[in-house]
């Protein structure tokens, strides 16, 4: 099967030739196509992160004007309202119509009001509760109700108005303030329509006295405009969102009031600390329910003066960036195809006009191969085809003499194994009874060696017999010797006691005189010291008898010692003797084993050349019959030179030669 496919791999140069130049080529394609698109992905993803930066931070400048615009409006009427308090000039009145012009030209407002601080005092002066009296009291205000600018005034439920966040904070910051998105209905209004506003809110401050607020509720779903426009992607977003991390405005308006942490699948603190650390920041998140990656473009809006921080931010699905690069890479691919498809017709024409002079070539080969060697390779062309034609002309001629010459040379290699057999069948005789002859000698050397075996290792053991007991007569002596140490410590031991016995009967005696002494007082002490004169008595006889059997063990002791030591240095010479035995035994077992080895190697020698020797005549026999094969190969090739009928004589006279050899082996 291989050399089959060997075949059909070599005819098909042509297809062979279009594949090794179209397969670089396509390689080439599709690293320079593999790295356009990751070039194209970066820079589509990079343009996508600048392109929502860039419309984040202009949608924040659109609300940052949007919001500036009522706070300067308010500012404007702080002043009016902080100079009136001041100077006392004037009347109000005038002041409150200002408030009414401003919401007459700004759409956009949809209140102007302010609130003043009031007493107690002045809430109970009221008999009824009238507008005139509200608004001189509370502040006034204006608002929008459909197309008209109506007055509206603080009810009699005033006290709710000064709890909210929009008075108490500007009252303890006396900063100015935008209140977080709420949704309201103002009571004055006859739509009674629901609004989703904020407020922004100056405080009123005279002499350095707080006195009240002054604020302008905007329409926030004026800003839905802006983040429509600023969106520039099919799924995009875009939104605003509050101090508070609240989406105050958003393109999708189901979003708005939601928290922002929950859209970026974040935790609310994490998104805190990114958000105040940060002027513009880059947040890329998966959408579980969205199945996207989307990226977060997010920018910081500080307005005025009122420390608060409201965020603009812009949403971009990064597949639709990757979408939209795929969509340009297939029209790229289709191009490369086409391209591809055209270089592979071109290739297709120029390898046809290659292959033809070498196909010619192929043929005349064949010719070769089958054996005919009278025809000549003819071509017309100049070019590395005609070198190729003339090479196998060349080698079909040089082919023909080699072929002759070695039919001539098969002949005298038959003759020559033939002699060569003959002589190797001889030798190997020769080495068979040479190896018989060592191998009975080397089975007597194993006996030998075996009975020295036996006695070195029966040396060996005695050694180790002797040795050991020569170290348990060390270990008794040693513990003879530690027995009479501690005899002798203890007679030392028994003089101490002797000595205290005879201290305590001096004290007993003069315990008994002093006991005399007392008289009647000192009985029962005499009784005492009786007593212990006894037990010392009785000790003292005790040790006595102890001394005289301690002294007799040490004595046996001594004895004994003396008679291990005997013994220890005749243990020393046996264990000696019994080493020089062991040390022979090895040494003439080592020699034993040296002669056994070199017999065992004369052995293998032997052995070697008879095997060499019947090696040798098989070679001759295999050379005779490989040069029976090389005339059979030879004769498949077609030349001028007739020698049959020699090589046929030849062939005869060695068969015969053969059969003679065999018959005198056997």
């Amino acid at each position: 099967m291989l050399s089959i496919l060997k075949h059909k791999i070599f005819i098909s140069l042509r297809t062979k030739l279009i594949f090794l130049i179209f397969l670089p080529i396509t390689i080439m394609f599709l690293v320079v196509f593999a790295y356009l698109a990751n070039t194209m992905h970066t820079s589509a993803l990079n343009i996508a992160k600048e392109l929502a930066v860039n419309k984040s931070s202009e949608g924040a400048g659109q609300v940052k004007s949007y919001f500036e615009s009522a706070l300067a409006s308010a500012q404007t009427l702080a002043n009016a309202y902080n100079e009136w308090k001041e100077n006392g000039n004037g009347e109000r009145k005038m002041v409150d119509l200002m408030m009414k012009r401003v919401l007459a030209t700004s759409d956009h407002f949809l209140a102007v009001w302010t609130q003043f601080e009031f007493t107690q005092e002045q809430v109970d002066g009221f008999e009824d509760f009238t507008i005139e009296k509200s608004i001189d009291v509370f502040g006034n205000s204006w608002l929008r109700s459909g197309n008209e600018i109506v007055q509206d005034y603080v009810a009699s439920d005033y006290e709710s108005y000064y709890e909210p966040d929009f008075y108490q904070l500007p009252k303890k910051t006396l900063r100015s303030l935008v209140v977080e998105p709420y949704l309201y209905i103002y009571p004055g209004d006859k739509t009674q329509k629901e609004y989703y506003e904020t407020s922004c809110v100056f405080p009123l401050i005279a002499n350095n006295m707080f006195f009240g607020v002054v604020g302008i509720d905007l329409d926030l779903s004026v800003l839905h405009a802006v983040t429509d426009k600023m969106n520039k992607y099919q799924n995009g977003t875009s939104g605003i969102v509050s101090s508070n991390f609240t989406i105050a405005m958003h393109t999708d308006t189901a979003l708005i009031s939601r928290p922002m942490h929950r859209i970026l699948q974040t935790d609310s603190a994490k998104l805190s600390r990114m958000l105040k650390s940060q002027s513009n920041i880059l947040i890329s998140t998966y959408n579980d329910s969205l199945d996207s990656e989307i990226l977060y473009a997010i920018t910081p809006i500080s307005i005025g003066k009122t420390g608060v921080t409201w965020y603009y931010f812009i949403s971009v699905h990064l597949d639709d960036v990757r979408k939209e690069v795929n969509n340009k890479l297939m029209f790229d691919i289709a191009l490369g195809a086409v391209a591809l498809i055209a270089v592979l017709f071109i290739l297709f024409f120029i390898s046809q006009q290659i292959t033809e002079p070498i196909n010619n070539s192929v043929d005349f080969a064949k010719q070769m191969s089958e054996g005919l060697l009278v025809h000549n390779l003819q071509t017309t062309n100049n070019d590395e085809t005609r070198i190729l034609a003339d090479s196998l002309n060349t080698m079909s001629d040089k082919l023909t003499g080699i072929i002759n010459t070695i039919k001539n040379s098969s002949s005298k290699y038959k003759v020559a194994s033939a002699e060569i057999l003959n002589i190797a069948s001889l030798t190997s005789e020769s080495s068979s009874k040479q190896a018989a002859s060592i191998e009975e000698t080397t089975a007597s050397m194993e006996e030998m060696v075996a009975s020295l075996n036996q006695i070195a290792d029966n040396a060996m053991y005695n050694q180790t017999v002797v040795n050991e007991s020569h170290e348990n007569i060390v270990l008794l002596s040693d513990s003879i010797h530690q027995t009479l140490e501690s005899l002798k410590t203890i007679v030392e031991k028994i003089h101490i006691i002797d000595e205290i016995t005879g201290k305590t009967q001096i004290l007993a005696i003069n315990a008994s005189i002093e006991s005399a002494r007392a008289g009647e007082l000192g009985k029962g002490f005499a009784v005492v010291a009786n007593e212990v004169r006894g037990l010392s008595e009785q000790s003292k006889k005790a040790a006595a008898i102890i001394h005289v059997l301690s002294t007799e063990s040490i004595t046996n002791a001594e004895k004994t010692k003396q008679l291990i030591e005997s013994t220890l240095q005749r243990s020393q010479t046996s264990a000696q003797l019994v080493h020089e035995i062991a040390t022979s035994s090895s040494v003439q077992r080592e020699g034993i084993n040296q002669i056994n080895h070199l017999m065992s190697e004369m052995n293998q020698i032997t052995q070697t050349t008879a095997s060499l020797a019947e090696n040798m005549a098989l070679k001759s026999k295999e050379l005779a019959d490989m040069a029976n094969e090389l005339l059979t190969v030879v004769a498949f090739f077609k030349t001028e030179v007739k020698t049959e009928n020699k090589y046929t004589e030849l062939h005869s006279r060695i068969v015969s030669i053969e059969r003679k050899l065999n018959n005198l082996n056997s």
